[in-house]
């Protein structure tokens, strides 16, 4: 039976405006899946994750968490690459057109699984890059959210210059 996930993972929370991401990982990874939540939440994003057993995920709850993500950041080690929840997540995300990103601890671009080998993966041991394209992706949200809060102010028409 694996491990159970520690407790001290990020808490999903109702859904909200903030920019949302999916959290996939084996539960032997626990360590390694806590520095990632790190670094994504201090990149002001939320992290979602499925905090209970295994044995007892439900797929309508992964689904429904997977749609209200912006992105699915996932961790793959030797234990999730032949985890097959990994690859129901994968092709559920690409089926939903949400932006994958792989992180990669303990396992070599070759033992990738077949979707995600010809995506650009990043390294556990570097995380700064992780929390750099975060950061860009959640402001790139708050512009166009800006933009479209100021076409709605003045009826849909663009604001005039002054």
């Amino acid at each position: 039976m694996p491990p159970k996930k520690p407790a001290g993972l990020p808490v999903p929370q109702a859904k909200s405006s903030r920019y949302t991401v999916f959290l996939s990982h084996s539960a032997f990874d626990s360590e390694s899946a806590r520095r990632v939540a790190d670094v994504i939440c201090s990149s002001g994003a939320h992290v979602t994750d499925w905090l209970i057993e295994p044995e007892k995920q439900e797929q309508a709850e992964i689904v429904a968490r997977l749609r209200e993500s912006h992105e699915i950041v996932m961790l793959v080690t030797a234990h999730s690459a032949i985890n097959p929840w990994l690859h129901w997540e994968i092709g559920l995300a690409v089926g939903l057109g949400k932006k994958l990103t792989p992180i990669i601890d303990c396992a070599n671009h070759h033992e990738l699984p077949p979707p995600l080998r010809d995506v650009k993966a990043l390294c556990l041991d570097d995380m700064e890059k992780l929390r750099h394209s975060l950061s860009k992706r959640i402001a790139s949200g708050i512009e166009e959210q800006n933009m479209l809060t100021v076409r709605k102010s003045v009826g849909g028409r663009q604001p005039r210059s002054a």
